[in-house]
């Protein structure tokens, strides 16, 4: 805003005002060392940008914040759960259907994924500001050699595009190739061979990946179509770490494994035994290693 002054007559600019105090990713004040902000006030860090002013948001940015003071203070590195690699596609599928935090938190939570050997271990609800300090929130030293993809929900540019219209033929995208088009919720992956750069607070941007991927959009928000989501993830991901995540089937494998030809190293790892799975009830299996074998039943479009 502009106003006049009488004195002299000139226009000078409004002093800036702001509700929400100075804070870095991490919560802590940039004034006040040692000063962490909890609850709505930590807004300020993802203002028009996500969800954090609202209790269906900053309850993760709070839970976030215990686990960085966990790993400042008291060396416990954030909480991770390991995935056989050629388990991965299925684990991410599953969990892009389900992550709360990503979702309430749009742009600033994110799923870290990071490729140790054969086994993938993933951190769940990372601020995005805080990628570029991945190893101090996992308790180690800087220097190492980190591959990782960053998983997190973004809506398209156009989403609330002022004056727009929201019925325009061209708002919704669904094929996988235009993907990076849509304009609604949807998952977006970045690959990484480097410690992600750091990035200012209220920024929706990530910087300093090799690779990037877009997924269609879903009215429902359901990403577990086989063509439109389980192709082009599978396809990305054996892309960028280099293995064939190509889908053997136990038929398959027991011909293998009869006729000794050589094995793949897809069954290589034993497979649970089930009986029949009613489709009805796909969903709502715990274990994730059994939706890849199901992959079939756990589609339906």
């Amino acid at each position: 805003a502009v106003v006049s002054t009488q004195s002299t007559g000139e226009e000078e600019e409004d002093p800036p005002i702001t509700k929400y105090p100075s804070m870095g990713w991490d919560y802590q004040s940039d004034t006040i060392p040692n000063l962490y902000y909890a609850g709505t006030i930590t807004h300020g860090t993802d203002k028009r940008v996500s969800s954090g002013g609202f209790i269906h948001g900053f309850r993760y940015s709070s839970r976030s914040l215990s686990y960085v003071l966990a790993a400042r203070n008291h060396g416990i590195r954030w909480p991770s759960e390991k995935v056989p690699l050629h388990g991965i596609t299925s684990y991410i599928l599953k969990r892009m259907n389900e992550m709360n935090g990503p979702y309430q938190m749009f742009y600033v939570m994110t799923d870290v994924y990071l490729r140790r050997g054969n086994t993938v271990e993933v951190f769940k609800d990372v601020p995005n500001g805080l990628l570029h300090k991945i190893h101090e929130l996992l308790v180690e030293p800087l220097e190492m050699s980190r591959d990782l993809v960053v998983v997190r929900l973004e809506y398209g540019k156009d989403y609330s595009k002022v004056g727009g219209d929201p019925f325009r033929k061209e708002r919704t995208e669904l094929e996988p190739a235009r993907a990076h088009l849509c304009n609604f919720i949807h998952p977006v992956l970045y690959h990484f061979t480097k410690t992600p750069r750091a990035v200012p607070i209220r920024t929706k941007a990530l910087k300093g990946e090799q690779h990037k991927l877009h997924l269609p959009e879903d009215l429902y928000t359901d990403f577990a179509t086989l063509k439109r989501h389980w192709v082009p993830l599978n396809n990305f991901i054996g892309s960028i770490w280099n293995v064939d995540m190509s889908y053997v089937s136990i038929e398959e494998c027991l011909l293998q494994h009869l006729t000794r030809a050589g094995m793949s190293v897809q069954c290589r790892r034993p497979l649970l035994s089930v009986g029949h799975i009613d489709r009805s009830n796909v969903r709502k299996i715990p274990d994730w290693e059994l939706s890849q074998k199901f992959l079939d039943d756990f589609v339906t479009k």
